[in-house]
Protein backbone atom coordinates (compact mmCIF):
# COMPACT_ATOMS: atom_id res chain seq x y z
CA UNK A 1 0.00 0.00 0.00
CA UNK A 2 1.42 3.53 -0.74
CA UNK A 3 1.69 6.14 1.53
CA UNK A 4 -2.32 7.11 3.28
CA UNK A 5 -3.49 3.94 2.40
CA UNK A 6 -5.64 2.74 5.03
CA UNK A 7 -6.29 -0.71 3.60
CA UNK A 8 -4.46 -3.30 1.63
CA UNK A 9 -1.30 -5.10 1.89
CA UNK A 10 2.39 -3.63 2.07
CA UNK A 11 5.44 -6.01 2.09
CA UNK A 12 8.02 -4.80 4.04
CA UNK A 13 11.60 -6.12 3.53
CA UNK A 14 13.51 -4.49 6.81
CA UNK A 15 12.20 -6.90 9.19
CA UNK A 16 14.23 -9.67 11.71
CA UNK A 17 11.41 -12.00 11.98
CA UNK A 18 12.86 -15.27 11.34
CA UNK A 19 10.54 -16.41 8.98
CA UNK A 20 7.35 -14.13 7.15
CA UNK A 21 4.27 -13.87 9.33
CA UNK A 22 1.26 -11.37 9.13
CA UNK A 23 0.05 -8.92 11.42
CA UNK A 24 -2.08 -5.88 11.26
CA UNK A 25 -0.65 -2.77 12.09
CA UNK A 26 -2.18 0.71 12.35
CA UNK A 27 -0.05 3.19 10.32
CA UNK A 28 1.26 5.56 13.21
CA UNK A 29 4.81 6.87 11.63
CA UNK A 30 5.06 10.60 10.74
CA UNK A 31 6.95 11.77 7.20
CA UNK A 32 6.36 9.40 4.47
CA UNK A 33 3.07 8.10 5.72
CA UNK A 34 -0.13 10.23 6.69
CA UNK A 35 -1.44 9.97 10.73
CA UNK A 36 -4.53 6.79 10.47
CA UNK A 37 -5.60 6.53 13.72
CA UNK A 38 -8.60 3.61 13.22
CA UNK A 39 -8.01 2.43 9.58
CA UNK A 40 -6.13 -0.88 9.88
CA UNK A 41 -3.56 -2.40 7.30
CA UNK A 42 -1.68 -5.85 7.07
CA UNK A 43 1.69 -5.67 6.92
CA UNK A 44 3.75 -8.71 5.75
CA UNK A 45 7.03 -9.17 7.36
CA UNK A 46 9.68 -10.32 5.49
CA UNK A 47 13.37 -11.58 6.85
CA UNK A 48 15.72 -8.78 7.08
CA UNK A 49 18.33 -9.62 4.66
CA UNK A 50 21.79 -10.51 6.09
CA UNK A 51 24.01 -8.49 4.15
CA UNK A 52 27.98 -8.46 4.75
CA UNK A 53 31.08 -7.83 3.10
CA UNK A 54 34.12 -10.96 2.61
CA UNK A 55 35.86 -8.78 4.84
CA UNK A 56 36.21 -6.75 8.41
CA UNK A 57 38.01 -4.13 7.14
CA UNK A 58 39.71 -3.36 3.07
CA UNK A 59 42.82 -1.88 2.46
CA UNK A 60 44.26 -0.37 -0.80
CA UNK A 61 46.73 1.93 -1.45
CA UNK A 62 45.46 5.73 -3.18
CA UNK A 63 44.93 5.88 -6.80
CA UNK A 64 44.77 1.72 -7.09
CA UNK A 65 42.02 -0.82 -8.26
CA UNK A 66 40.34 -2.59 -4.99
CA UNK A 67 38.18 -5.84 -5.30
CA UNK A 68 34.85 -5.86 -3.36
CA UNK A 69 33.34 -9.03 -2.66
CA UNK A 70 29.54 -9.27 -0.71
CA UNK A 71 27.07 -11.64 -0.04
CA UNK A 72 23.75 -12.24 1.28
CA UNK A 73 23.79 -14.79 3.63
CA UNK A 74 20.01 -15.75 4.43
CA UNK A 75 19.48 -15.47 -0.06
CA UNK A 76 16.95 -18.53 0.76
CA UNK A 77 14.73 -16.89 2.41
CA UNK A 78 14.35 -14.15 0.03
CA UNK A 79 10.59 -14.47 -1.35
CA UNK A 80 10.93 -11.26 -3.39
CA UNK A 81 13.94 -9.56 -5.52
CA UNK A 82 15.68 -7.72 -3.38
CA UNK A 83 17.87 -4.30 -5.21
CA UNK A 84 20.68 -3.59 -3.49
CA UNK A 85 23.39 -0.79 -4.20
CA UNK A 86 27.33 -0.34 -3.76
CA UNK A 87 28.02 3.15 -2.29
CA UNK A 88 31.05 5.37 -1.15
CA UNK A 89 30.17 7.41 2.18
CA UNK A 90 29.13 9.99 0.73
CA UNK A 91 26.25 8.61 -0.77
CA UNK A 92 28.06 8.13 -4.70
CA UNK A 93 26.59 4.94 -6.20
CA UNK A 94 29.48 2.68 -7.57
CA UNK A 95 27.01 -0.33 -9.13
CA UNK A 96 23.99 -1.71 -8.37
CA UNK A 97 22.78 -5.75 -8.32
CA UNK A 98 19.54 -7.64 -7.15
CA UNK A 99 19.17 -10.37 -4.36
CA UNK A 100 17.75 -13.26 -4.92
CA UNK A 101 17.60 -16.74 -4.26
CA UNK A 102 19.43 -17.22 -7.18
CA UNK A 103 22.12 -14.59 -6.93
CA UNK A 104 24.17 -13.75 -3.64
CA UNK A 105 27.43 -13.29 -3.92
CA UNK A 106 28.64 -10.41 -5.96
CA UNK A 107 31.96 -9.26 -6.58
CA UNK A 108 32.74 -5.25 -8.10
CA UNK A 109 36.48 -3.48 -8.87
CA UNK A 110 36.08 -0.22 -7.51
CA UNK A 111 39.01 2.34 -8.24
CA UNK A 112 40.28 4.70 -5.02
CA UNK A 113 41.04 8.35 -6.46
CA UNK A 114 43.81 9.63 -5.52
CA UNK A 115 42.43 12.51 -3.64
CA UNK A 116 40.37 10.02 -1.60
CA UNK A 117 39.32 12.06 1.63
CA UNK A 118 39.32 10.70 5.49
CA UNK A 119 37.11 8.69 6.49
CA UNK A 120 36.63 6.39 3.62
CA UNK A 121 33.98 3.51 4.01
CA UNK A 122 31.83 1.32 1.42
CA UNK A 123 28.03 0.59 1.93
CA UNK A 124 25.40 -2.11 1.01
CA UNK A 125 22.51 -0.08 0.01
CA UNK A 126 18.80 -1.24 0.74
CA UNK A 127 16.90 0.64 -1.90
CA UNK A 128 13.47 -0.99 -0.93
CA UNK A 129 13.88 0.28 2.93
CA UNK A 130 16.66 3.61 1.97
CA UNK A 131 18.86 2.30 4.23
CA UNK A 132 22.56 0.79 5.07
CA UNK A 133 22.73 -3.23 4.95
CA UNK A 134 26.19 -3.52 5.65
CA UNK A 135 29.11 -0.76 5.81
CA UNK A 136 32.57 -1.69 5.94
CA UNK A 137 35.79 0.47 6.44
CA UNK A 138 38.10 1.01 4.10
CA UNK A 139 42.13 2.09 4.75
CA UNK A 140 43.15 4.16 1.99
CA UNK A 141 47.42 4.08 1.97
CA UNK A 142 48.98 7.17 0.37
CA UNK A 143 51.15 5.19 -1.75
CA UNK A 144 53.17 8.55 -2.50
CA UNK A 145 54.84 8.93 1.27
CA UNK A 146 58.26 8.00 1.80
CA UNK A 147 60.20 5.19 3.45
CA UNK A 148 61.03 6.63 6.87
CA UNK A 149 65.04 7.60 7.31
CA UNK A 150 65.16 9.51 10.29
CA UNK A 151 62.76 10.67 12.71
CA UNK A 152 62.10 14.36 13.98
CA UNK A 153 62.51 14.61 17.91
CA UNK A 154 64.28 15.93 20.69
CA UNK A 155 63.98 13.07 22.55
CA UNK A 156 67.99 11.62 23.02
CA UNK A 157 66.87 8.16 21.27
CA UNK A 158 68.62 6.21 18.49
CA UNK A 159 68.09 3.51 16.73
CA UNK A 160 69.90 0.36 15.50
CA UNK A 161 69.40 -1.72 12.77
CA UNK A 162 70.53 -5.12 11.95
CA UNK A 163 69.94 -7.20 9.07
CA UNK A 164 70.08 -10.67 9.38
CA UNK A 165 69.99 -12.25 6.24
CA UNK A 166 71.82 -15.50 5.18
CA UNK A 167 74.71 -16.28 8.25
CA UNK A 168 74.16 -16.03 12.39
CA UNK A 169 77.60 -15.05 13.09
CA UNK A 170 77.61 -12.42 15.62
CA UNK A 171 74.26 -12.61 16.43
CA UNK A 172 74.79 -13.99 20.11
CA UNK A 173 77.47 -11.54 20.90
CA UNK A 174 75.27 -8.78 19.78
CA UNK A 175 72.92 -9.63 22.23
CA UNK A 176 75.40 -10.10 24.92
CA UNK A 177 77.14 -6.51 24.29
CA UNK A 178 73.56 -4.69 23.79
CA UNK A 179 72.78 -6.33 27.56
CA UNK A 180 75.92 -4.70 28.75
CA UNK A 181 74.73 -1.27 27.61
CA UNK A 182 71.12 -1.93 28.55
CA UNK A 183 70.65 -1.80 25.28
CA UNK A 184 67.60 -2.60 22.84
CA UNK A 185 67.55 -2.89 18.84
CA UNK A 186 65.46 -3.99 15.80
CA UNK A 187 66.67 -7.44 13.85
CA UNK A 188 65.64 -7.74 10.03
CA UNK A 189 65.23 -11.03 9.36
CA UNK A 190 64.62 -13.08 6.03
CA UNK A 191 62.43 -16.20 5.77
CA UNK A 192 65.91 -17.81 5.12
CA UNK A 193 66.96 -16.72 8.58
CA UNK A 194 63.72 -17.84 9.96
CA UNK A 195 64.10 -21.11 8.79
CA UNK A 196 67.10 -21.92 9.10
CA UNK A 197 67.47 -20.34 12.91
CA UNK A 198 64.29 -20.97 14.34
CA UNK A 199 65.73 -20.72 18.29
CA UNK A 200 67.87 -17.26 17.49
CA UNK A 201 64.57 -15.92 16.45
CA UNK A 202 62.92 -17.15 19.39
CA UNK A 203 65.74 -15.62 21.84
CA UNK A 204 66.16 -12.22 19.95
CA UNK A 205 62.37 -12.19 20.70
CA UNK A 206 62.59 -13.27 24.28
CA UNK A 207 65.56 -10.66 24.91
CA UNK A 208 63.12 -7.90 23.87
CA UNK A 209 64.53 -7.01 20.83
CA UNK A 210 62.53 -6.51 17.75
CA UNK A 211 62.11 -7.86 14.80
CA UNK A 212 61.82 -6.55 11.21
CA UNK A 213 61.07 -8.09 8.10
CA UNK A 214 63.36 -7.87 5.67
CA UNK A 215 61.56 -10.41 3.13
CA UNK A 216 61.58 -13.86 2.55
CA UNK A 217 64.79 -14.35 -0.04
CA UNK A 218 66.63 -11.08 -0.03
CA UNK A 219 65.61 -9.73 -3.70
CA UNK A 220 65.73 -5.96 -5.03
CA UNK A 221 61.79 -5.42 -4.50
CA UNK A 222 61.62 -2.89 -7.31
CA UNK A 223 62.17 -5.44 -10.03
CA UNK A 224 59.27 -7.88 -8.73
CA UNK A 225 55.48 -7.85 -9.66
CA UNK A 226 52.59 -6.32 -6.72
CA UNK A 227 52.11 -9.84 -6.43
CA UNK A 228 55.77 -11.41 -5.69
CA UNK A 229 56.62 -8.01 -3.88
CA UNK A 230 53.61 -9.15 -1.93
CA UNK A 231 54.37 -12.49 -1.44
CA UNK A 232 57.82 -11.39 0.04
CA UNK A 233 56.90 -9.70 2.92
CA UNK A 234 53.98 -11.60 3.99
CA UNK A 235 56.02 -14.84 4.05
CA UNK A 236 57.99 -13.49 6.51
CA UNK A 237 55.53 -11.98 8.53
CA UNK A 238 53.74 -15.13 8.80
CA UNK A 239 57.01 -17.27 9.53
CA UNK A 240 57.65 -14.50 12.21
CA UNK A 241 54.18 -15.25 14.13
CA UNK A 242 54.38 -18.60 13.50
CA UNK A 243 57.66 -18.74 15.50
CA UNK A 244 57.37 -15.97 17.82
CA UNK A 245 53.57 -15.26 18.17
CA UNK A 246 54.03 -11.39 17.13
CA UNK A 247 53.54 -9.81 13.48
CA UNK A 248 56.53 -8.02 12.14
CA UNK A 249 55.65 -4.09 12.43
CA UNK A 250 58.70 -2.39 9.78
CA UNK A 251 59.88 -3.68 6.54
CA UNK A 252 63.59 -2.82 5.51
CA UNK A 253 63.70 -3.58 1.96
CA UNK A 254 67.05 -5.19 0.56
CA UNK A 255 69.93 -2.91 -0.94
CA UNK A 256 67.36 -0.28 0.14
CA UNK A 257 65.32 -0.66 -3.07
CA UNK A 258 62.23 0.46 -3.02
CA UNK A 259 59.34 2.83 -4.46
CA UNK A 260 55.92 4.12 -3.65
CA UNK A 261 54.29 0.55 -5.32
CA UNK A 262 56.47 -1.19 -2.69
CA UNK A 263 56.01 0.92 0.21
CA UNK A 264 52.31 0.83 -0.59
CA UNK A 265 52.40 -3.06 -0.76
CA UNK A 266 54.59 -3.28 2.21
CA UNK A 267 51.79 -0.86 4.46
CA UNK A 268 49.28 -3.61 3.42
CA UNK A 269 51.22 -6.14 4.93
CA UNK A 270 51.03 -4.47 8.42
CA UNK A 271 54.84 -2.99 8.12
CA UNK A 272 56.14 0.73 7.76
CA UNK A 273 58.99 0.93 5.58
CA UNK A 274 61.79 2.30 7.36
CA UNK A 275 65.45 2.97 5.45
CA UNK A 276 68.33 4.21 7.52
CA UNK A 277 70.16 7.73 8.30
CA UNK A 278 73.34 6.29 8.04
CA UNK A 279 74.71 2.89 6.72
CA UNK A 280 77.80 1.98 8.91
CA UNK A 281 79.52 0.21 6.10
CA UNK A 282 80.19 -3.06 8.11
CA UNK A 283 79.15 -5.60 5.60
CA UNK A 284 81.44 -4.38 3.51
CA UNK A 285 85.16 -6.11 4.38
CA UNK A 286 87.28 -3.67 2.63
CA UNK A 287 86.59 -1.43 5.39
CA UNK A 288 88.22 -0.54 7.94
CA UNK A 289 87.34 -0.43 11.75
CA UNK A 290 88.12 2.42 11.82
CA UNK A 291 85.58 3.69 9.05
CA UNK A 292 82.66 1.99 10.46
CA UNK A 293 83.02 3.05 13.92
CA UNK A 294 83.32 6.83 12.12
CA UNK A 295 80.42 6.34 9.99
CA UNK A 296 78.25 5.34 12.70
CA UNK A 297 79.03 7.74 15.22
CA UNK A 298 79.97 11.37 13.74
CA UNK A 299 77.04 13.86 13.46
CA UNK A 300 74.50 10.65 14.65
CA UNK A 301 72.25 11.88 17.31
CA UNK A 302 68.09 12.12 18.17
CA UNK A 303 66.65 10.32 16.11
CA UNK A 304 69.17 8.53 13.70
CA UNK A 305 68.74 4.90 12.90
CA UNK A 306 71.75 3.06 11.88
CA UNK A 307 72.49 0.10 9.53
CA UNK A 308 74.47 -2.72 10.77
CA UNK A 309 74.68 -6.52 10.30
CA UNK A 310 74.57 -9.72 12.41
CA UNK A 311 77.44 -11.47 10.44
CA UNK A 312 79.76 -8.23 9.51
CA UNK A 313 83.19 -9.30 9.47
CA UNK A 314 84.50 -6.64 12.35
CA UNK A 315 81.91 -6.76 14.48
CA UNK A 316 83.78 -7.71 17.18
CA UNK A 317 86.68 -4.40 16.44
CA UNK A 318 83.73 -1.87 16.31
CA UNK A 319 80.26 -2.55 17.90
CA UNK A 320 82.20 -2.05 21.80
CA UNK A 321 83.37 1.39 20.24
CA UNK A 322 80.07 2.53 18.59
CA UNK A 323 77.97 2.13 21.68
CA UNK A 324 80.64 3.81 23.99
CA UNK A 325 80.28 6.81 21.84
CA UNK A 326 76.44 6.83 22.16
CA UNK A 327 76.60 6.13 25.68
CA UNK A 328 78.89 9.13 25.77
CA UNK A 329 76.43 11.45 24.08
CA UNK A 330 73.98 10.34 26.46
CA UNK A 331 71.97 8.64 23.98
CA UNK A 332 69.62 5.83 24.96
CA UNK A 333 69.59 2.85 22.30
CA UNK A 334 65.99 1.91 21.62
CA UNK A 335 63.95 -0.25 18.83
CA UNK A 336 63.45 0.82 16.04
CA UNK A 337 59.68 1.31 16.31
CA UNK A 338 60.40 3.45 19.97
CA UNK A 339 61.26 5.57 17.68
CA UNK A 340 58.71 6.33 15.39
CA UNK A 341 55.80 8.25 15.94
CA UNK A 342 52.02 5.91 15.56
CA UNK A 343 48.73 7.21 14.53
CA UNK A 344 48.90 9.58 11.80
CA UNK A 345 52.47 11.44 11.09
CA UNK A 346 53.75 12.77 7.81
CA UNK A 347 57.29 12.28 6.00
CA UNK A 348 58.61 14.31 4.24
CA UNK A 349 60.90 13.82 0.76
CA UNK A 350 64.25 13.33 2.54
CA UNK A 351 62.52 10.46 4.63
CA UNK A 352 61.89 12.49 7.89
CA UNK A 353 58.73 11.09 10.15
CA UNK A 354 57.02 13.69 11.79
CA UNK A 355 53.75 14.03 13.63
CA UNK A 356 51.03 15.56 12.01
CA UNK A 357 49.41 18.45 14.13
CA UNK A 358 46.53 18.79 11.92
CA UNK A 359 45.44 15.59 11.90
CA UNK A 360 42.13 14.97 14.28
CA UNK A 361 40.88 11.49 15.38
CA UNK A 362 38.15 9.84 14.27
CA UNK A 363 35.37 7.99 16.35
CA UNK A 364 34.20 4.33 14.72
CA UNK A 365 31.09 6.13 14.74
CA UNK A 366 31.70 8.73 12.93
CA UNK A 367 33.77 6.53 10.40
CA UNK A 368 31.09 3.53 10.23
CA UNK A 369 28.29 6.34 10.75
CA UNK A 370 24.96 4.39 12.29
CA UNK A 371 23.58 1.34 10.29
CA UNK A 372 20.90 0.54 13.29
CA UNK A 373 17.10 1.28 12.30
CA UNK A 374 13.64 0.86 13.92
CA UNK A 375 10.07 0.86 12.81
CA UNK A 376 7.77 1.15 15.67
CA UNK A 377 3.88 0.24 14.88
CA UNK A 378 1.18 -0.87 16.98
CA UNK A 379 -0.35 -4.63 16.37
CA UNK A 380 -4.29 -4.99 16.59
CA UNK A 381 -4.25 -6.00 20.37
CA UNK A 382 -2.55 -2.43 21.41
CA UNK A 383 0.78 -4.24 21.90
CA UNK A 384 3.86 -2.25 20.59
CA UNK A 385 6.54 -4.13 17.92
CA UNK A 386 9.79 -2.94 17.14
CA UNK A 387 11.57 -4.08 14.05
CA UNK A 388 15.19 -3.63 14.21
Amino acid sequence: GGAGQSQGSVEVTAGSYAKTTSEAFALKENGAFRSVESDKVSVRVLPKPQMSFNATFLMVAAGRKLTVNFKCKNYKEMTVPLPVTLRKADGTILASFTVDQLHHAFSHQVTIEKNWQFPYSLEIHNELTDSAAATVPVMVIDADRPGIRRVDTTEKKIALGFDCGYNNIYTDYIMDMLDEYDAKVTFFVTGYFCSKFPDELKKIHEKGHEIGNHTMTHPRLTKLGDTEIYSEIKGVNDMVYKITGIHPRLMRPPEGAANSNVIAISRMTGCETVYWTEDSGDWNPKKSAEYIISHATENMGEGCILLFHNSAPKTEQTLRAILEDYKAKGLKIVPISDLLYTGHYTVDAKGVQKPDPDYQTVSVHELLGDPSFSVKASAQDGSETFLP
